[in-house]
Protein backbone atom coordinates (compact mmCIF):
# COMPACT_ATOMS: atom_id res chain seq x y z
CA UNK A 1 0.00 0.00 0.00
CA UNK A 2 1.74 3.36 -0.90
CA UNK A 3 1.90 5.90 1.84
CA UNK A 4 -0.50 8.12 0.57
CA UNK A 5 -2.97 5.04 0.59
CA UNK A 6 -2.07 4.23 3.71
CA UNK A 7 -3.03 7.46 5.25
CA UNK A 8 -6.06 8.08 3.58
CA UNK A 9 -7.61 5.20 4.66
CA UNK A 10 -6.24 5.29 8.54
CA UNK A 11 -7.49 8.97 8.52
CA UNK A 12 -10.82 7.75 7.42
CA UNK A 13 -10.65 4.78 10.14
CA UNK A 14 -9.56 7.74 12.84
CA UNK A 15 -12.66 10.22 11.01
CA UNK A 16 -15.37 7.66 11.24
CA UNK A 17 -14.80 6.44 14.67
CA UNK A 18 -14.70 10.24 16.02
CA UNK A 19 -18.14 10.92 13.97
CA UNK A 20 -19.94 7.86 14.69
CA UNK A 21 -19.05 8.48 18.49
CA UNK A 22 -21.11 11.86 18.05
CA UNK A 23 -23.60 11.21 16.26
CA UNK A 24 -24.03 8.01 18.86
CA UNK A 25 -23.73 10.74 21.63
CA UNK A 26 -26.17 13.13 19.82
CA UNK A 27 -28.93 10.69 19.98
CA UNK A 28 -29.11 10.75 23.59
CA UNK A 29 -30.57 14.29 23.01
CA UNK A 30 -34.00 13.31 22.42
CA UNK A 31 -33.94 10.86 25.81
CA UNK A 32 -31.97 13.13 28.04
CA UNK A 33 -34.00 16.12 26.58
CA UNK A 34 -37.66 14.33 27.40
CA UNK A 35 -36.42 13.11 30.64
CA UNK A 36 -34.56 15.42 32.54
CA UNK A 37 -35.61 18.98 34.18
CA UNK A 38 -34.74 21.45 31.92
CA UNK A 39 -32.60 22.92 34.64
CA UNK A 40 -30.60 19.72 35.10
CA UNK A 41 -30.12 19.37 31.61
CA UNK A 42 -28.30 22.70 32.14
CA UNK A 43 -25.85 21.92 34.83
CA UNK A 44 -24.80 18.55 32.87
CA UNK A 45 -23.77 20.85 30.11
CA UNK A 46 -22.42 23.01 32.59
CA UNK A 47 -20.39 20.66 34.28
CA UNK A 48 -19.20 18.67 30.93
CA UNK A 49 -17.73 21.93 29.64
CA UNK A 50 -15.11 22.03 32.30
CA UNK A 51 -14.23 18.28 31.46
CA UNK A 52 -13.35 19.73 28.47
CA UNK A 53 -10.97 22.38 30.07
CA UNK A 54 -9.60 20.20 32.68
CA UNK A 55 -8.46 17.53 29.73
CA UNK A 56 -6.76 20.58 27.21
CA UNK A 57 -5.05 21.78 30.77
CA UNK A 58 -4.03 17.99 32.02
CA UNK A 59 -3.00 16.89 28.90
CA UNK A 60 -0.71 19.77 28.34
CA UNK A 61 -0.42 19.33 24.78
CA UNK A 62 2.01 16.34 25.04
CA UNK A 63 0.08 14.44 22.35
CA UNK A 64 1.63 16.57 20.51
CA UNK A 65 5.09 16.76 21.85
CA UNK A 66 5.18 13.36 21.63
CA UNK A 67 4.29 13.14 18.04
CA UNK A 68 7.09 15.33 17.36
CA UNK A 69 9.92 14.28 19.73
CA UNK A 70 9.36 10.24 18.95
CA UNK A 71 9.14 11.33 15.01
CA UNK A 72 8.83 8.40 12.92
CA UNK A 73 10.94 6.14 15.16
CA UNK A 74 8.81 3.19 16.47
CA UNK A 75 11.30 2.12 18.79
CA UNK A 76 12.14 4.96 20.83
CA UNK A 77 10.07 4.64 23.89
CA UNK A 78 11.75 7.76 25.73
CA UNK A 79 9.22 10.31 23.86
CA UNK A 80 6.22 8.12 24.73
CA UNK A 81 7.23 7.45 28.67
CA UNK A 82 8.59 10.95 29.45
CA UNK A 83 4.85 12.71 27.96
CA UNK A 84 2.91 9.43 29.94
CA UNK A 85 4.81 10.47 33.13
CA UNK A 86 4.23 13.97 32.78
CA UNK A 87 0.67 13.71 32.13
CA UNK A 88 0.20 11.11 34.80
CA UNK A 89 1.75 13.36 37.12
CA UNK A 90 -0.35 16.29 36.83
CA UNK A 91 -2.93 14.15 37.03
CA UNK A 92 -2.34 13.02 40.30
CA UNK A 93 -1.70 16.20 41.26
CA UNK A 94 -5.11 17.30 40.07
CA UNK A 95 -7.39 14.72 42.45
CA UNK A 96 -5.19 15.60 45.12
CA UNK A 97 -5.89 19.14 44.96
CA UNK A 98 -9.89 18.41 44.36
CA UNK A 99 -9.78 15.86 46.94
CA UNK A 100 -8.21 18.22 49.75
CA UNK A 101 -10.30 21.21 48.50
CA UNK A 102 -13.36 19.78 47.00
CA UNK A 103 -16.32 21.52 49.10
CA UNK A 104 -14.44 24.80 48.06
CA UNK A 105 -14.08 24.26 45.13
CA UNK A 106 -17.49 22.44 44.10
CA UNK A 107 -18.97 26.01 46.07
CA UNK A 108 -16.40 28.27 43.71
CA UNK A 109 -18.29 26.68 40.75
CA UNK A 110 -21.72 27.00 42.25
CA UNK A 111 -22.15 23.43 43.36
CA UNK A 112 -21.89 23.41 47.07
CA UNK A 113 -24.89 21.63 47.59
CA UNK A 114 -23.71 19.23 45.18
CA UNK A 115 -20.09 18.30 45.77
CA UNK A 116 -20.60 14.37 44.04
CA UNK A 117 -21.11 16.70 40.73
CA UNK A 118 -18.06 18.07 41.11
CA UNK A 119 -16.08 14.78 41.98
CA UNK A 120 -17.74 13.24 39.41
CA UNK A 121 -16.12 15.46 36.85
CA UNK A 122 -12.80 14.98 38.32
CA UNK A 123 -12.09 11.40 38.09
CA UNK A 124 -13.51 11.66 34.91
CA UNK A 125 -10.89 14.05 33.41
CA UNK A 126 -8.44 12.07 35.23
CA UNK A 127 -9.05 8.65 33.71
CA UNK A 128 -9.44 10.68 30.40
CA UNK A 129 -6.11 12.17 30.89
CA UNK A 130 -3.93 9.09 31.49
CA UNK A 131 -5.75 7.11 28.92
CA UNK A 132 -4.86 10.14 26.44
CA UNK A 133 -1.11 9.30 25.92
CA UNK A 134 -1.66 5.52 25.20
CA UNK A 135 -4.30 6.13 22.89
CA UNK A 136 -1.56 8.82 20.64
CA UNK A 137 0.73 5.94 21.13
CA UNK A 138 -1.66 3.90 19.27
CA UNK A 139 -1.75 6.60 16.36
CA UNK A 140 1.42 6.85 16.18
CA UNK A 141 2.34 2.61 15.63
CA UNK A 142 -0.24 3.23 13.50
CA UNK A 143 -3.06 0.91 14.90
CA UNK A 144 -6.26 2.54 13.77
CA UNK A 145 -7.90 -0.10 14.05
CA UNK A 146 -7.47 -0.74 17.48
CA UNK A 147 -7.80 3.22 18.49
CA UNK A 148 -11.16 2.94 16.75
CA UNK A 149 -12.45 0.13 18.69
CA UNK A 150 -11.28 1.73 21.97
CA UNK A 151 -13.31 4.80 20.60
CA UNK A 152 -16.44 3.33 20.11
CA UNK A 153 -16.28 0.86 22.58
CA UNK A 154 -16.25 4.41 25.80
CA UNK A 155 -19.20 5.23 23.61
CA UNK A 156 -21.46 2.31 23.06
CA UNK A 157 -20.99 2.28 27.02
CA UNK A 158 -21.80 5.17 27.45
CA UNK A 159 -25.00 4.67 25.53
CA UNK A 160 -25.91 1.94 27.21
CA UNK A 161 -25.33 2.74 30.98
CA UNK A 162 -27.74 6.05 30.47
CA UNK A 163 -30.59 3.87 29.17
CA UNK A 164 -29.86 1.61 31.80
CA UNK A 165 -30.21 4.34 34.19
CA UNK A 166 -33.00 5.94 32.61
CA UNK A 167 -35.15 2.95 31.35
CA UNK A 168 -34.33 0.46 34.05
CA UNK A 169 -33.58 2.46 37.34
CA UNK A 170 -35.46 5.44 36.50
CA UNK A 171 -32.75 8.13 37.67
CA UNK A 172 -32.78 11.25 35.46
CA UNK A 173 -30.31 13.27 37.42
CA UNK A 174 -27.16 15.00 36.58
CA UNK A 175 -25.30 12.21 38.44
CA UNK A 176 -26.62 9.50 36.94
CA UNK A 177 -25.12 10.84 33.40
CA UNK A 178 -21.76 11.49 35.02
CA UNK A 179 -21.48 8.27 36.33
CA UNK A 180 -22.12 6.50 32.86
CA UNK A 181 -19.77 8.88 31.59
CA UNK A 182 -17.04 7.65 34.35
CA UNK A 183 -18.14 3.87 34.49
CA UNK A 184 -17.32 4.38 30.29
CA UNK A 185 -13.85 6.11 30.74
CA UNK A 186 -13.14 3.45 33.36
CA UNK A 187 -13.82 0.60 31.36
CA UNK A 188 -11.88 2.36 27.87
CA UNK A 189 -8.72 2.35 30.76
CA UNK A 190 -8.92 -0.74 31.74
CA UNK A 191 -9.37 -1.98 27.97
CA UNK A 192 -6.00 0.06 27.37
CA UNK A 193 -4.09 -1.94 30.19
CA UNK A 194 -5.55 -4.86 28.98
CA UNK A 195 -4.41 -4.76 25.04
CA UNK A 196 -0.88 -3.92 26.84
CA UNK A 197 -0.34 -6.87 28.51
CA UNK A 198 1.73 -9.30 26.94
CA UNK A 199 -1.24 -12.41 27.24
CA UNK A 200 -2.43 -10.48 24.01
CA UNK A 201 0.04 -11.66 22.18
CA UNK A 202 -1.84 -15.28 22.00
CA UNK A 203 -4.01 -13.38 19.30
CA UNK A 204 -1.08 -13.28 16.96
CA UNK A 205 -2.01 -15.00 13.72
CA UNK A 206 -5.56 -16.15 14.89
CA UNK A 207 -7.39 -13.70 12.25
CA UNK A 208 -6.87 -10.04 10.64
CA UNK A 209 -9.61 -8.82 13.81
CA UNK A 210 -7.46 -10.24 16.44
CA UNK A 211 -4.22 -9.80 15.25
CA UNK A 212 -4.80 -5.92 15.28
CA UNK A 213 -4.91 -6.22 19.49
CA UNK A 214 -1.55 -7.96 19.28
CA UNK A 215 2.02 -6.92 20.07
CA UNK A 216 0.80 -3.46 21.70
CA UNK A 217 3.25 -2.23 23.87
CA UNK A 218 1.62 0.78 25.94
CA UNK A 219 3.21 0.24 28.88
CA UNK A 220 6.59 1.80 29.91
CA UNK A 221 9.30 0.00 29.83
CA UNK A 222 11.38 2.55 32.36
CA UNK A 223 9.30 4.93 34.62
CA UNK A 224 13.37 6.58 34.71
CA UNK A 225 12.70 10.47 34.28
CA UNK A 226 14.64 12.52 31.87
CA UNK A 227 14.40 15.88 32.89
CA UNK A 228 16.08 17.49 30.03
CA UNK A 229 13.84 15.59 27.63
CA UNK A 230 10.94 16.10 29.54
CA UNK A 231 11.77 20.43 29.78
CA UNK A 232 11.94 20.69 26.10
CA UNK A 233 8.55 18.50 25.66
CA UNK A 234 6.79 20.30 28.42
CA UNK A 235 8.12 23.60 26.57
CA UNK A 236 6.72 23.28 23.52
CA UNK A 237 3.75 21.62 24.91
CA UNK A 238 3.12 24.65 26.97
CA UNK A 239 2.12 26.64 23.53
CA UNK A 240 -0.32 23.74 22.35
CA UNK A 241 -1.65 23.87 25.08
CA UNK A 242 -2.39 27.77 25.91
CA UNK A 243 -3.68 27.52 22.05
CA UNK A 244 -5.98 24.53 22.79
CA UNK A 245 -7.39 25.88 26.06
CA UNK A 246 -7.69 28.88 23.93
CA UNK A 247 -10.10 27.38 21.37
CA UNK A 248 -11.88 25.41 23.72
CA UNK A 249 -13.10 28.17 25.70
CA UNK A 250 -13.91 29.79 22.71
CA UNK A 251 -16.28 26.88 21.64
CA UNK A 252 -17.71 25.80 25.25
CA UNK A 253 -17.61 28.99 27.52
CA UNK A 254 -21.25 30.30 26.42
CA UNK A 255 -23.61 27.97 28.76
CA UNK A 256 -20.80 28.62 31.35
CA UNK A 257 -21.32 32.67 31.50
CA UNK A 258 -25.09 31.86 30.64
CA UNK A 259 -24.89 30.03 34.36
CA UNK A 260 -23.63 32.21 36.46
CA UNK A 261 -24.27 35.76 34.93
CA UNK A 262 -27.68 35.17 34.81
CA UNK A 263 -27.94 33.16 38.38
CA UNK A 264 -29.44 31.57 40.44
CA UNK A 265 -32.68 33.28 40.63
CA UNK A 266 -35.86 32.77 37.95
CA UNK A 267 -35.97 35.77 36.55
CA UNK A 268 -38.65 36.36 33.48
CA UNK A 269 -37.43 36.36 30.17
CA UNK A 270 -38.18 36.54 26.50
CA UNK A 271 -42.06 37.96 25.63
CA UNK A 272 -43.74 35.65 27.49
CA UNK A 273 -42.00 36.54 30.51
CA UNK A 274 -41.03 33.05 31.61
CA UNK A 275 -39.26 32.61 34.87
CA UNK A 276 -35.76 31.34 34.28
CA UNK A 277 -32.64 30.36 36.52
CA UNK A 278 -29.34 30.90 34.58
CA UNK A 279 -29.35 26.74 34.85
CA UNK A 280 -32.42 26.75 32.91
CA UNK A 281 -31.48 29.14 30.56
CA UNK A 282 -28.26 26.98 29.63
CA UNK A 283 -30.66 23.78 29.48
CA UNK A 284 -32.29 25.25 26.91
CA UNK A 285 -29.66 27.28 25.23
CA UNK A 286 -27.56 24.10 24.90
CA UNK A 287 -30.43 21.73 23.57
CA UNK A 288 -31.06 23.62 20.52
CA UNK A 289 -26.76 24.18 20.03
CA UNK A 290 -27.47 20.78 19.60
CA UNK A 291 -28.53 21.01 15.96
CA UNK A 292 -25.20 23.00 15.11
CA UNK A 293 -23.17 19.92 15.67
CA UNK A 294 -24.04 18.50 11.94
CA UNK A 295 -22.00 21.59 10.94
CA UNK A 296 -19.31 20.86 13.28
CA UNK A 297 -19.47 17.37 12.31
CA UNK A 298 -18.43 18.50 8.60
CA UNK A 299 -15.92 20.71 9.66
CA UNK A 300 -14.43 18.04 12.10
CA UNK A 301 -14.47 15.42 9.21
CA UNK A 302 -12.88 18.14 7.07
CA UNK A 303 -10.24 18.72 9.32
CA UNK A 304 -9.21 14.79 9.08
CA UNK A 305 -9.13 14.71 5.66
CA UNK A 306 -7.83 18.20 4.53
CA UNK A 307 -5.30 18.57 6.81
CA UNK A 308 -2.75 16.01 5.78
CA UNK A 309 -4.23 17.04 2.16
CA UNK A 310 -3.18 20.76 2.64
CA UNK A 311 0.31 19.37 3.83
CA UNK A 312 0.84 17.08 0.98
CA UNK A 313 0.04 20.32 -1.37
CA UNK A 314 2.51 22.38 0.49
CA UNK A 315 5.37 22.52 -2.31
CA UNK A 316 3.30 21.84 -5.20
CA UNK A 317 3.66 24.82 -7.78
CA UNK A 318 -0.50 25.16 -7.84
CA UNK A 319 -1.11 24.38 -4.32
CA UNK A 320 -2.43 27.45 -3.13
CA UNK A 321 -4.99 27.33 -5.80
CA UNK A 322 -6.02 24.03 -4.24
CA UNK A 323 -6.57 25.72 -0.84
CA UNK A 324 -8.53 28.40 -2.60
CA UNK A 325 -11.21 26.13 -4.09
CA UNK A 326 -11.30 23.87 -1.17
CA UNK A 327 -12.38 26.77 0.97
CA UNK A 328 -14.75 27.84 -1.66
CA UNK A 329 -16.84 24.83 -2.03
CA UNK A 330 -16.57 24.16 1.79
CA UNK A 331 -18.18 27.74 2.27
CA UNK A 332 -20.70 26.80 -0.09
CA UNK A 333 -21.53 23.66 0.98
CA UNK A 334 -21.41 24.73 4.73
CA UNK A 335 -23.99 27.68 3.99
CA UNK A 336 -26.43 25.44 2.50
CA UNK A 337 -26.53 23.36 5.66
CA UNK A 338 -27.32 26.50 7.68
CA UNK A 339 -30.07 27.39 5.32
CA UNK A 340 -31.47 24.14 5.37
CA UNK A 341 -31.27 23.59 9.49
CA UNK A 342 -32.61 27.03 10.57
CA UNK A 343 -35.60 27.04 8.14
CA UNK A 344 -36.75 23.77 9.05
CA UNK A 345 -35.31 23.73 13.10
CA UNK A 346 -38.84 23.90 14.44
CA UNK A 347 -39.93 20.82 11.90
CA UNK A 348 -36.44 18.83 12.88
CA UNK A 349 -37.17 19.04 16.35
CA UNK A 350 -40.73 17.93 16.57
CA UNK A 351 -39.65 14.83 14.35
CA UNK A 352 -40.04 11.71 16.28
CA UNK A 353 -37.33 8.71 16.62
CA UNK A 354 -38.85 5.83 18.35
CA UNK A 355 -41.31 8.02 20.32
CA UNK A 356 -39.07 10.50 21.27
CA UNK A 357 -39.41 14.24 19.52
CA UNK A 358 -35.57 15.34 18.41
CA UNK A 359 -35.16 17.50 21.45
CA UNK A 360 -38.79 18.10 23.56
CA UNK A 361 -41.03 20.79 23.42
CA UNK A 362 -40.39 22.27 26.66
CA UNK A 363 -36.86 23.18 24.95
CA UNK A 364 -38.26 24.86 22.10
CA UNK A 365 -38.15 28.21 23.71
CA UNK A 366 -34.72 28.17 22.28
CA UNK A 367 -35.10 27.55 18.99
CA UNK A 368 -34.80 31.44 18.30
CA UNK A 369 -30.96 31.21 19.04
CA UNK A 370 -30.76 28.14 16.18
CA UNK A 371 -30.27 30.64 13.14
CA UNK A 372 -27.16 32.66 15.02
CA UNK A 373 -25.89 29.40 16.11
CA UNK A 374 -25.69 27.70 13.00
CA UNK A 375 -23.84 30.89 11.23
CA UNK A 376 -21.49 30.57 14.11
CA UNK A 377 -20.54 27.32 13.30
CA UNK A 378 -20.32 28.37 9.36
CA UNK A 379 -17.89 31.00 10.71
CA UNK A 380 -15.81 28.76 12.83
CA UNK A 381 -15.69 26.12 9.88
CA UNK A 382 -14.27 29.26 7.65
CA UNK A 383 -11.77 30.02 10.39
CA UNK A 384 -10.78 26.78 10.75
CA UNK A 385 -9.80 26.64 7.02
CA UNK A 386 -8.17 29.98 7.16
CA UNK A 387 -5.86 28.76 9.43
CA UNK A 388 -3.75 26.56 7.32
CA UNK A 389 -1.15 28.92 6.63
CA UNK A 390 0.06 29.43 9.98
CA UNK A 391 0.48 25.51 10.31
CA UNK A 392 1.77 25.20 6.63
CA UNK A 393 5.14 28.29 7.66
CA UNK A 394 5.22 26.80 11.43
CA UNK A 395 3.56 30.23 12.98
CA UNK A 396 1.46 28.83 15.61
CA UNK A 397 1.80 32.01 17.93
CA UNK A 398 -0.69 33.49 15.31
CA UNK A 399 -3.07 30.72 16.64
CA UNK A 400 -2.66 31.58 20.06
CA UNK A 401 -3.33 35.42 19.72
CA UNK A 402 -6.07 35.30 17.45
CA UNK A 403 -7.95 32.63 19.62
CA UNK A 404 -6.87 34.74 22.68
CA UNK A 405 -7.81 37.54 21.10
CA UNK A 406 -11.62 36.01 20.51
CA UNK A 407 -12.01 34.94 24.28
CA UNK A 408 -11.10 38.40 25.55
CA UNK A 409 -13.61 39.83 22.84
CA UNK A 410 -16.20 36.60 23.69
CA UNK A 411 -16.12 36.80 27.27
CA UNK A 412 -16.56 40.77 27.54
CA UNK A 413 -19.80 40.24 25.10
CA UNK A 414 -20.80 37.76 27.18
CA UNK A 415 -21.10 40.11 30.39
CA UNK A 416 -22.78 43.13 27.98
CA UNK A 417 -24.88 40.58 25.91
CA UNK A 418 -26.49 37.84 28.80
CA UNK A 419 -28.04 40.13 30.99
CA UNK A 420 -30.07 41.85 28.44
CA UNK A 421 -30.70 38.97 25.73
CA UNK A 422 -30.15 35.95 27.74
CA UNK A 423 -28.74 32.99 25.48
CA UNK A 424 -29.64 35.04 22.56
CA UNK A 425 -27.19 37.54 23.28
CA UNK A 426 -24.52 34.59 24.15
CA UNK A 427 -24.84 33.37 20.39
CA UNK A 428 -24.72 36.77 19.14
CA UNK A 429 -21.30 36.97 20.92
CA UNK A 430 -19.88 34.07 19.64
CA UNK A 431 -21.45 34.99 16.11
CA UNK A 432 -19.23 38.08 16.23
CA UNK A 433 -16.24 36.89 18.02
CA UNK A 434 -15.85 34.17 15.11
CA UNK A 435 -16.39 37.01 12.56
CA UNK A 436 -13.47 39.30 14.08
CA UNK A 437 -11.11 35.85 14.39
CA UNK A 438 -12.23 34.95 10.62
CA UNK A 439 -11.31 38.56 9.62
CA UNK A 440 -8.19 38.47 11.54
CA UNK A 441 -6.97 35.11 10.38
CA UNK A 442 -7.54 35.88 6.48
CA UNK A 443 -5.30 39.63 6.68
CA UNK A 444 -2.68 37.99 8.49
CA UNK A 445 -3.08 35.03 6.01
CA UNK A 446 -2.95 36.94 2.97
CA UNK A 447 0.25 38.72 4.42
CA UNK A 448 2.59 35.94 5.43
CA UNK A 449 1.05 33.01 2.71
CA UNK A 450 -1.25 34.64 0.37
CA UNK A 451 -3.93 32.01 -1.08
CA UNK A 452 -6.59 33.52 -3.78
CA UNK A 453 -9.54 33.26 -1.70
CA UNK A 454 -12.65 34.51 -3.55
CA UNK A 455 -13.83 36.63 -0.86
CA UNK A 456 -15.88 38.61 -2.94
CA UNK A 457 -17.97 35.73 -4.16
CA UNK A 458 -17.79 33.77 -0.90
CA UNK A 459 -19.96 37.42 0.65
CA UNK A 460 -22.08 37.21 -2.19
CA UNK A 461 -23.27 33.85 -1.97
CA UNK A 462 -23.68 34.37 2.18
CA UNK A 463 -25.76 37.24 1.72
CA UNK A 464 -27.94 35.20 -0.74
CA UNK A 465 -28.18 32.05 1.84
CA UNK A 466 -28.95 34.74 4.74
CA UNK A 467 -31.73 36.24 2.70
CA UNK A 468 -33.61 33.10 1.94
CA UNK A 469 -33.21 32.16 5.61
CA UNK A 470 -35.05 35.44 6.67
CA UNK A 471 -37.68 34.56 4.34
CA UNK A 472 -38.24 31.73 5.22
CA UNK A 473 -38.06 32.63 8.90
CA UNK A 474 -41.21 35.04 7.76
CA UNK A 475 -42.95 31.79 6.55
CA UNK A 476 -42.68 29.96 9.14
CA UNK A 477 -44.37 26.55 9.73
CA UNK A 478 -43.98 23.48 12.26
CA UNK A 479 -44.84 20.12 10.12
CA UNK A 480 -42.54 18.90 7.23
CA UNK A 481 -45.56 18.12 5.68
CA UNK A 482 -47.34 21.22 4.79
CA UNK A 483 -47.68 23.78 2.25
CA UNK A 484 -45.28 26.25 4.10
CA UNK A 485 -42.44 23.43 4.29
CA UNK A 486 -42.71 23.36 0.33
CA UNK A 487 -42.79 26.61 -0.03
CA UNK A 488 -39.31 26.82 2.16
CA UNK A 489 -38.24 24.59 0.09
CA UNK A 490 -38.69 26.56 -2.68
CA UNK A 491 -36.85 29.28 -1.49
CA UNK A 492 -34.00 27.02 -0.24
CA UNK A 493 -33.79 25.75 -3.94
CA UNK A 494 -33.58 29.19 -5.37
CA UNK A 495 -30.84 30.42 -3.37
CA UNK A 496 -28.75 27.09 -4.44
CA UNK A 497 -30.22 27.83 -8.05
CA UNK A 498 -28.87 31.67 -7.53
CA UNK A 499 -25.45 30.54 -6.17
CA UNK A 500 -25.42 27.98 -9.01
CA UNK A 501 -25.66 30.57 -11.61
CA UNK A 502 -23.44 32.88 -10.22
CA UNK A 503 -20.46 30.03 -10.43
CA UNK A 504 -21.95 29.13 -14.09
CA UNK A 505 -22.41 32.34 -15.43
CA UNK A 506 -19.36 34.38 -13.94
CA UNK A 507 -17.20 31.39 -13.29
CA UNK A 508 -13.68 32.45 -11.59
CA UNK A 509 -10.24 32.34 -12.90
CA UNK A 510 -7.90 30.10 -11.03
CA UNK A 511 -4.66 31.23 -11.55
CA UNK A 512 -1.71 30.64 -9.13
CA UNK A 513 -0.53 34.43 -7.72
CA UNK A 514 2.55 36.29 -8.41
CA UNK A 515 3.62 35.94 -4.56
CA UNK A 516 5.33 39.36 -2.91
CA UNK A 517 8.97 38.68 -1.30
CA UNK A 518 7.45 37.52 2.06
CA UNK A 519 5.36 35.23 0.46
CA UNK A 520 7.86 33.76 -2.01
CA UNK A 521 10.44 33.23 1.14
CA UNK A 522 7.68 31.17 2.41
CA UNK A 523 7.04 28.87 -0.50
CA UNK A 524 10.82 27.85 -0.63
CA UNK A 525 10.66 27.69 3.01
CA UNK A 526 8.10 25.07 2.44
CA UNK A 527 10.01 23.33 -0.47
CA UNK A 528 13.45 22.89 1.53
Amino acid sequence: MSAIKKLASQTAIYGLSSIIGRIVVWGLTPILTAKMEVAEYGIFNDLYAFVTYFLVILTFGMETAFFRYAGADKTNDKPYTQSLMFVTGLALVFVLLFTLGGPVIAGALGYADRPVLVMMVVWITFFDVVSSLPMAKLRHDERPIVFAALSLLNVFVTLLLNLFFIFVLKQTSAEYVFLANLIATIVKFLMLLVVSMPIMKVFEGKGKLLSKFAGIKLLPTSWKVDKPLMRSMAGFGLFIMIAGLFGMINQNADGNFITRIWGKIAKPYGPDEVMLTGAAMNGIYSANKKLAVFILLVTQAFRYAAEPFFFRHASQNKGRVVYAKVFHYFMLASLFAFLMISSYSKEFVSFRIFGFQLIDKKFWEGLNAVAPLMLSAVVWGAYTNLTIWYKLTKQVRFGILFSGIGVLLMVALFWIFIPIWGYLGAAYAMLITYTLMTVLVYLAGQRYFYIPYKMGRILLHTAIFIGCYLINLKIGGESLISGTSLQKLAICMLACGLSYAIERLSPIAWVEPKLPASNAEAKEELTE
